[in-house]
């Protein structure tokens, strides 16, 4: 859902590693998962109506089913990010299922998705939320816009303010 919030449209496709061999069929996605459970499953998602690539992690717990989405999309230079539809996109997401944690960033890079090998800068936190178990409730908060340092000291603050524990912030380090 999220993917058509951020592209304009569905992914293209899917698979177990890159490239992708499936096109996107979101009941062939979920029977895949299924099949492997109580396995995890690590599937990657390409494709939209612009750039996307990203990793959809699924995990069977004791609650449920638990996913982890990490994705990247490209934007044109001077493009400022959707962070109005991703809110409304999250909201529509939460209506469905419970929401643990989200956190979306704004980085420079180039609309393809290509990185070059050389420091293109820090990325901006612009959105994030915690679920309905974070401490006060639900919560959805847009960061100021501005520098990205700026942006990181707004979220330490907030983090700080609501005692958050630094086990629902994880850094995947690439």
């Amino acid at each position: 859902m999220l993917a058509e919030v951020l592209t304009g449209g569905p992914p293209l496709g899917w698979g177990t590693a890159e490239p992708v061999t499936r096109p996107w069929r979101r009941r062939e996605l979920t029977a895949f998962a299924r099949g492997r459970a109580p396995e995890p499953s690590r599937i990657v998602v390409v494709g939209g109506l612009r750039p996307l690539q990203g990793v959809v992690e699924v995990e069977r717990t004791a609650s449920g089913v638990e996913e982890t989405v990490t994705t990247y999309v490209g934007y044109s230079s001077g493009e400022a990010p959707p962070v109005v539809a991703l809110e409304e996109g999250l909201a529509r997401l939460a209506a469905e299922c419970t929401v643990v944690s989200m956190f979306a960033t704004w980085a420079p890079g180039h609309r393809d998705l290509l990185h070059e090998p050389r420091w293109c800068g820090t990325p901006t936190p612009v959105l994030l939320a915690l679920g309905p178990e974070a401490p006060g409730g639900t919560l959805i908060h847009r960061f100021a816009a501005g520098e990205s340092a700026a942006a990181w000291t707004e979220l330490d603050d907030l983090l700080t303010r609501l005692q958050v524990p630094d086990l629902l912030i994880r850094e995947d380090v690439g």
